[in-house]
């Protein structure tokens, strides 16, 4: 309830009270963790209130701005493919969705944590995706240095064993750019996968 009455209270009220603020605020909250289209949350709400492309866009900007969500680019030295690509959208709170009454996700919580947690750090953070593939392989974080590749951190809800594809996204990520160090954050799963430390997720957020 306390969730529910900041969001009304402080979120919405950024996005100027009206219905179309509700509903894009909404749409982050329910999205988040995941890529988010412009154009696809665009045509979406355009059936159900009016709004204009430009204004959708100001309303992401006002959100972004109050530091209600962080959108995380795909790693590109590019800066022109940075732009066009989708870009990942965490939030401040991960008690938002509940409070909202959507779908608790532990996987998606685990990853807003991790990025919460790489900015909080202070670390340059970007996505991977390879290219080409739109069904391709996938990387959660890559932590860089003026565009050099420090680590790769890949998250997943694993307790007693990992998903192949988890370390084989890493490896693809590998192969193009060559980072320091990989790391796999899990549950509560600890040991060493084909040269990939997996950690669970209290204790790489106790270490430095």
């Amino acid at each position: 309830m306390i969730l529910k009455s900041y969001f009304d209270s402080v979120v919405v009220r950024d996005m100027g009270g009206t219905p179309q603020g509700d509903a894009v605020a909404r749409a982050l909250v329910s999205g988040y963790s995941t890529l988010l289209s412009v154009n696809k949350l665009y045509n979406t709400l355009k059936g159900e209130m009016p709004l204009s492309k430009e204004k959708l866009i100001e309303m992401l900007s006002i959100d972004e701005g109050s530091y209600f969500y962080f959108p995380v680019e795909i790693f590109e030295k590019s800066e022109r493919k940075r732009k066009v690509n989708p870009k990942k959208v965490y939030i401040v709170d991960t008690g938002y969705p509940m409070g909202l009454g959507y779908e608790s996700s532990i996987s998606k919580a685990m990853e807003n944590v991790v990025f919460l947690e790489l900015r909080r750090r202070g670390y340059d953070t970007f996505y991977w995706k390879e290219y080409g593939k739109a069904t391709g392989a996938e990387v959660d974080f890559v932590v860089s240095e003026n565009f050099k590749a420090r680590e790769l951190i890949q998250v997943t809800y694993a307790q007693d064993k990992v998903d192949e594809r988890e370390t084989k996204a890493l490896r693809k990520a590998k192969e193009q750019l060559n980072p320091e160090k990989m790391t796999l954050i899990t549950w509560s799963y600890r040991g060493e996968i084909d040269g990939v430390e997996a950690v669970p997720l209290w204790y790489w957020l106790l270490s430095l």
